[in-house]
């Protein structure tokens, strides 16, 4: 229903969006993922219409809406601050954008009573905002923006002023929520968890470009290049030179992976090591890619030990389902099936 074409936009004269494509599907709850100061929320601004694009196109619908004033887009935006009136009640704040429109007072009344209802807080309609939790203020504002029924939602990083503890608790109901209605919506966040736990597709931008799309598993487990795996925190990066056919050489040893790639031969690449696919102290029959490694530390993680191990001055991380204690040394294995070649 969105698509956003060549989008571009410089900030301080570096290119913050540099030609940035992406489209979102009806009832589709995309979430933009990227790093602080990537251009997330420039992006958003964009699409809303509150910030002009140096280059490039908004489409909705097929139609070309990239010149129309931000009211005539009919799409709702939700801020990180969440920016409800302190002066009024949770029913006056629900109500303002319904007012905006000019609809009659008891049409206003009947909205403002379902958008509670959806949010669980239909008893607190006569209270203020300033009376309430962080999590009720944030459920309040996205209510505020559901109520108009805009053909659009976009959240800029609805749970960043929330604590950890809350937004986990959060984050299942507000994808209830988006869901329940029925609309389009862009999740803005630069926590991947957040990113996982509630999105139905993920756009990982970086550098002004969309580095890679598709559903959370995907990305998990085929990520485009190094730099994301490392973004997304996926595990052990290493540095490496392709040695064919499916070998390559790393500064403490050889090692053998199962995929096909066609790498030439001494070309750069990194070795994707995930800390649950090294095997510690236990090499199966005919085991190859095994290594001797110090463990620096083991810290338990509830179910499993996270193991640090140290093999010359590269640090690795491992889990384990014992502890093994600082300074031994072990043994560590890892089956070719289970290393990834993933390009610079």
């Amino acid at each position: 229903m969105l698509s956003l074409r060549g989008i571009k936009k410089r900030y301080e004269g570096q290119w913050l969006l540099n030609g940035v494509e992406l489209d979102v599907s009806e009832g589709e709850l995309l979430c933009l993922l990227g790093e602080s100061g990537s251009g997330k929320s420039t992006l958003l601004r964009i699409t809303a219409g509150l910030e002009e694009t140096e280059a490039g196109r908004v489409f909705w619908n097929c139609q070309d809406i990239t010149d129309l004033q931000p009211n005539e887009r009919c799409f709702g935006l939700m801020f990180q601050d969440y920016a409800l009136f302190p002066h009024r009640t949770v029913a006056q704040n629900v109500a303002f954008g319904l007012r905006m429109k000019g609809l009659p007072r008891h049409e206003v009344e009947q909205k403002v009573t379902e958008a509670l209802k959806t949010i669980h807080m239909a008893s607190f309609a006569d209270r203020q905002v300033t009376e309430l939790s962080g999590g009720e203020q944030q459920r309040v504002a996205l209510a505020r923006a559901l109520a108009p029924d805009p053909h659009l939602l976009m959240l800029d990083e609805p749970l960043g002023a929330l604590d950890h503890t809350l937004r986990v608790s959060l984050i299942h109901e507000l994808r209830r929520i988006l869901h329940g209605s029925g609309k389009p919506a862009i999740y803005v966040t630069h926590d991947r968890e957040e990113a996982f736990a509630i999105a139905d597709r993920l756009a990982v931008l970086h550098e002004g470009h969309i580095m890679q799309t598709g559903a959370p598993e995907l990305l998990f487990k085929k990520p485009v290049n190094a730099w994301l795996a490392s973004f997304l925190g996926l595990g052990n990066l290493i540095k490496a030179m392709s040695a064919p056919p499916n070998t390559a050489a790393v500064t403490f040893g050889c090692f053998t992976f199962a995929e096909s790639i066609n790498l030439p031969e001494k070309s750069a690449c990194v070795l994707l090591f995930r800390p649950r696919d090294l095997l510690i102290n236990a090499q199966p029959l005919g085991a190859v890619n095994t290594f001797d490694a110090k463990v620096i530390d083991s810290v338990f993680m509830g179910d499993y030990w996270q193991v640090n191990l140290r093999v010359q001055g590269l640090d690795l991380e491992a889990h384990s389902g014992q502890s093994h204690p600082a300074g031994t040394s072990v043994t560590v294995t890892i089956p070719p099936e289970k290393i990834q070649v993933l390009p610079q």
